[in-house]
């Protein structure tokens, strides 16, 4: 039941980050270029049209997506890798947000396209620090 309930919060962490994305961020991102002559533009510019009248802070928009999503993939392994030790769930868990990091610095370093955003990086980071908490007592529960 708890692996459900994981998968669900997944889910509407994936789809939180994805409405953020869709409705506020320029309408040039590739997301809306694929949607366009589609059934779904037409509900996507309404939907568009009916958050122009929200301002959401500039990190919200920008930076809160990924951190969503990272936490989304964090808990899909988690549920999905039950019953499989704490260790490799928690090796696996790291993938995602360690790639986006890593892109992000690569971006500051100039190897990677796009611009470094310090908040980019903590928006990945966090979600895995925050997993790490609580995964880390049941690593050396199973480790002594």
């Amino acid at each position: 039941m708890r692996e459900k309930k994981s998968i669900i919060c997944s889910v509407l962490l994936l789809v939180s980050g994805g409405m953020l994305y869709v409705l506020f961020r320029s309408r040039h991102i590739l997301m809306l270029k694929i949607a366009d002559g589609t059934p779904l533009s037409r509900h996507l510019s309404h939907l568009r049209e009916t958050a122009s009248h929200w301002h959401p802070y500039d990190w919200v928009v920008y930076n809160l997506p990924g951190a969503l999503w990272a936490g989304a993939y964090i808990l899909f392994i988690h549920s999905l890798m039950h019953g499989v030790n704490a260790s490799t769930r928690w090796k696996w868990a790291c993938v995602i947000p360690l790639i986006g990091a890593f892109s992000e610095l690569g971006q500051a370093f100039g190897v990677v396209p796009g611009t470094f955003d310090l908040l980019d990086l903590a928006g990945y980071l966090l979600p895995l620090v925050v997993y790490s908490i609580y995964v880390k007592p049941s690593i050396h529960c199973h480790e002594q």
